[in-house]
């Protein structure tokens, strides 16, 4: 399993180290040759390759060539619209006859909104001779493939890409800006209805912070399923409108209109060392679960495409259903629905398709599960703030679980 910390550690660092010095970062997606598989480029047949480019910036791309000897002419690499054809940058190099076999770095002007973005990489050579492309086996690469002419390869080219570090680092400002307002969004969704249950019921003066935090967060996972419950016992049907009457209600009953409250507990957690520090330590975990998803169009493994088609059936029908239709011929519904309804309620709140909701809520209830874990934690440990932040610590960065959830994609294991 990818140890997720380190990446994020490891693009900062190269992020800021690049945009100081001014210069690039190669980022090695597919680096396997195999002698044996190794495909001409002649002039009269291209070869092409697919690619997705995982950060922005995309400022060239270094290819395995072995010349043959004598050989003259000129290699280009053109970046194009897989869809349209339209070519989006070109590089050249000049070979003189008697280059060596090697990694040769087509360089070409920035594509500063290259994050995730799908591109065709056609090489072309004009001249005499021969060039040999170094490639590997065809399982070598999972975002593309290799074609010669027109003709799919059971192969995938030996390339690495090259990014500009200040477009990966401005690109990573841009999602934490998107990040934050998205777990501002979440706070309300997932632990308004909770905190307004738990005023309503007298909730107990010790529990402040990121305790009742805690709290409210486990109380709104449970809310939302009996909402979506009693509402079909009533013939009544949910959708963005009464999702977000639910979420402004429960906030204002839950934390009132008045911003002074919220700033006492925002003093609160910045000023006690304990608190902040459990602050810190969500705060990075949301980042790495939000930063680990950003390239994935769909929730990943078996489960997330079921708990996904379960959500759209509730979008679908405006709550719960008992025909499974167009999707599968199913006319009962006994399937548990928690965390259905959870990832349901935040794509009627923000509009996203069904296969976002599942995979951004699996992830924001990837974090809210460590947090859960500071209440029970400064239970147990007789008031202990400490006690909490370590709790939450263990799980959100040390631990393989929750994290290894993204993979896994069993969610409602997961909000239980």
């Amino acid at each position: 399993m990818i140890w997720i910390p380190q990446i994020l550690r490891g693009w900062i660092v190269l992020a800021l180290a690049g945009a100081l010095s001014g210069g690039h970062w190669v980022d090695a997606d597919q680096p396997l040759r195999s002698p044996a598989l190794s495909i001409p480029l002649e002039p009269e047949r291209s070869v092409a390759q697919t690619i997705v480019a995982r950060h922005a910036g995309l400022a060239g791309v270094e290819v395995w060539l072995k010349p043959e000897r004598g050989t003259v002419g000129t290699v280009t690499l053109s970046v194009q619209d897989p869809a349209s054809a339209q070519i989006l940058r070109q590089a050249r190099i000049i070979l003189s006859g008697g280059d060596p076999s090697g990694a040769y770095s087509f360089r070409f002007p920035d594509l500063t909104d290259s994050f995730n973005r799908r591109y065709r990489v056609v090489l072309t050579f004009e001249g005499q001779g021969r060039v040999w492309l170094g490639v590997g086996p065809a399982e070598a690469y999972l975002d593309g493939a290799l074609y010669r002419g027109d003709q799919p390869q059971e192969a995938q080219l030996a390339f690495r890409l090259i990014y500009t570090p200040f477009w990966i680092a401005a690109d990573l400002v841009r999602a934490a800006g998107k990040g934050l307002a998205l777990l501002i969004l979440a706070a309300f969704l997932y632990g308004g209805p909770g905190r307004a249950l738990l005023q309503l019921w007298g909730e107990p003066k010790e529990w402040s912070g990121w305790a009742a935090w805690g709290l409210a967060t486990g109380v709104s996972l449970a809310f939302y399923p009996l909402l979506f419950l009693w509402a079909d016992a009533f013939g009544l049907r949910l959708g963005p409108l009464p999702i977000a009457l639910v979420v402004v209600t429960s906030a204002w009953l839950g934390w009132g209109i008045f911003p002074r409250r919220w700033v006492t507990a925002l003093r609160g957690a910045l000023f006690s060392p304990p608190e902040a520090a459990a602050l810190g330590v969500v705060g990075l975990a949301f980042g790495i679960r939000l930063l680990a998803v950003r390239g994935l169009e769909a929730p990943m493994w078996g489960d997330g495409f079921q708990h996904t088609v379960i959500t759209q059936l509730l979008l679908d029908h405006g709550g719960l259903f008992t025909r499974w239709a167009p999707y599968a011929p199913i006319s009962s519904f006994t399937y548990h629905f928690g965390f259905h309804s959870a990832a349901a309620a935040l794509a009627w709140l923000t509009g996203w398709s069904a296969p976002q909701a599942v995979l951004w809520g699996g992830q924001i209830l990837n974090a809210l599960a460590t947090l859960s874990l500071y209440p029970l934690a400064v239970r147990l440990a007789d008031g202990s703030r400490w006690a909490g932040a370590v709790a939450v610590l263990l799980p959100a960065l040390l631990w393989p679980m929750p994290m290894f959830y993204v993979n896994w994609g069993r969610y409602p294991q997961l909000a239980g």
